[in-house]
């Protein structure tokens, strides 16, 4: 029962499927999801975002191994000043009613600039930050494996919803709701990347879609066929046409009789 089992998986995993039953072929499904961007652009904006991405942490790693060779620098400034006085009397003076002095003031003040320098060189041996750099390659991966399960969700759920649509109202609002929410945490993880994508998608397929009506539009007028616009303006200049003989006929249906009256009246009046 194990092999019977393991023999329908493998099937099914790897023989290409075809879906028949409304039409969609997994050619159709490529297609119609070419807009989107593909599970790799989302992986390298969300490292990009996170600051996890290989040729950061390449630099970092290759900084933190080159750190040794930058010296710390240290610079310091001192400075003082000192001032002394000192009064002495004169001796010749010493027993006179006046007694003569003088003062010695001395100031003495000095600066001192000290610059330092230091190289850690065992750290060109070993460097303890590579270590932490190299944590970072668990980040890396945390938000590879959470951008391909939400990814694949999503595109699980879109691929429901075209093949097998839900006719239960409820059920189709609250599959929308889940396709909104899978949409916002790809964006979330990727700094809005997934919506500015499909916009941008969106407004280039309006852009196309134009510019193939305008070629239509170009060739039928090469071709000198009508289209229903311009049908329509013949058809109503038509009808004006119609509108204005139909009164030109009645105008002289009115003019007929009065000029049989006045034609009666002159013969009357000649007898």
């Amino acid at each position: 029962m194990k092999r019977v089992v393991l023999v329908i998986m493998a099937f099914l995993i790897f023989c290409p499927v075809e879906v028949k039953a409304t039409g969609w072929t997994t050619e159709k499904l490529n297609a119609y999801f070419s807009g989107e961007p593909s599970l790799r652009d989302l992986q390298k904006a969300a490292l990009k975002f996170f600051m996890v991405n290989p040729k950061r942490l390449h630099s970092l790693r290759k900084k933190a191994a080159n750190k040794a060779w930058m010296p710390v620098v240290q610079a310091g400034f001192t400075g003082n000043m000192a001032q002394s006085t000192r009064a002495m009397e004169l001796a010749q003076y010493r027993n006179a009613y006046t007694h003569p002095w003088e003062d010695e003031t001395q100031i003495n003040m000095g600066y001192q600039f000290s610059v330092r320098a230091t190289w850690n060189l065992p750290q060109l041996v070993f460097n303890a930050e590579e270590l932490d750099v190299a944590s970072m390659v668990g980040i890396q991966d945390g938000v590879l494996k959470e951008i391909t399960r939400l990814y694949f969700i999503r595109r699980r759920l879109q691929i429901n919803l075209l093949i097998s649509p839900p006719k239960d109202v409820k059920t189709k609002v609250m599959l929308d709701l889940r396709l909104q929410e899978l949409t916002g945490l790809l964006d979330a993880m990727t700094n809005g990347y997934l919506s500015k994508e499909l916009e941008s998608a969106e407004e280039a397929a309006k852009k196309k879609k134009a510019e193939k009506s305008a070629a239509r539009m170009r060739e039928a007028v090469k071709n000198k066929e009508i289209t229903p616009s311009a049908k329509g303006e013949k058809e109503k200049v038509a009808s004006k046409r119609e509108n204005k003989k139909r009164e030109g006929t009645a105008t002289v249906k009115e003019k007929a009789p009065k000029e049989n009256k006045n034609k009666e009246k002159l013969l009357s009046k000649d007898r």
